[in-house]
């Protein structure tokens, strides 16, 4: 509570409150956000929803399919509205890479691929619910790789095929804390993802191939989304006009709006 009071104090009308029952009960609290360990996610979403508030959770939305799909069930039946924190969606490049898709700039998809590479060690598993099956539900493709995953079905569709190869190779934790996995597109697209936490530093990256156009991040760690990246014409004779509208869409994307707060102002539209 210590930070939190501290924060209370910033925000002009707001306080600290460690009580779940004060909270579920106040009828002027409209909307919550779920920032509490994995193993919490679904009991806590589920009740706030029962109560009739909306609710933002962080990833991910549960430690089971079977617990996600209940949630949304209640969402839909009961006119309430659950929002997975997805913020990478948000990012300036992949708001501009689908607008190139949707306006037929980059032609099919023909392959993906996607790093997280970040660095975890023993201190940051000095948590007693953090690498753990019970705790989190999974290792560092649910937890840490997840948010680059949704970018890439989120630009490329669904997800028909996957193969994978998991290990434990940095930590001393129940699950995996590296993989290489390899995906198919519905559209036919191919994608790989890499992921460790054993990288000296954190970087993501992502580079998506079309048959007109290739699009390449940067390594920005968590806002990938943002930043410069590179859009390449397959066609030199027409990097020009694909320089010119990208620089013209990116022109109504304020500099100061990253991921987090393009996701917040779109549910603040929603509602």
């Amino acid at each position: 509570m210590k930070k939190a009071n501290i924060l209370s104090k910033q925000i002009p009308e707001s306080k600290a409150i460690d009580n779940f029952d004060f909270i579920l009960k106040d009828k002027e609290i409209d909307i919550v956000d779920i920032c509490l360990p994995p193993y919490m996610h679904f009991s806590t979403a589920l009740k706030f929803l029962k109560s009739g508030k909306h609710v933002i959770c962080e990833k991910p939305l549960s430690t089971s399919v079977k617990e996600a799909e209940e949630l949304i069930d209640y969402s839909n039946k009961n006119k309430v509205n659950l929002y997975p924190v997805f913020q990478y969606r948000y990012g300036k490049n992949i708001k501009t890479l689908k607008y190139l898709i949707n306006e037929n700039i980059t032609g099919i998809p023909i392959k993906a691929s996607s790093e997280v590479h970040w660095k975890r060690d023993e201190k940051y598993y000095n948590v007693s619910w953090r690498g753990t099956w019970k705790g989190e539900g999974g290792g560092v493709i649910l937890i840490h790789a997840i948010h680059s995953h949704d970018i890439l079905s989120f630009v490329l569709g669904d997800i028909v095929s996957v193969s994978a190869n998991l290990a434990t190779l940095v930590n001393d934790i129940e699950t995996e804390d590296s993989a290489s996995i390899i995906m198919s597109a519905k559209n036919g697209a191919l994608i790989s993802s890499s992921i460790t936490l054993g990288a000296a530093s954190n970087t993501s990256r992502f580079k998506f191939i079309f048959k007109n156009i290739t699009a390449e991040s940067g390594n920005n760690p968590y806002n990938p989304g943002e930043g410069d990246w590179a859009y390449i014409a397959r066609d030199n004779s027409k990097q020009n006009e694909l320089d010119k509208l990208i620089k013209d869409y990116q022109k109504n994307i304020f500099s100061d709006q990253d991921g987090f707060t393009n996701f917040f102002t779109e549910i603040a539209n929603h509602l």
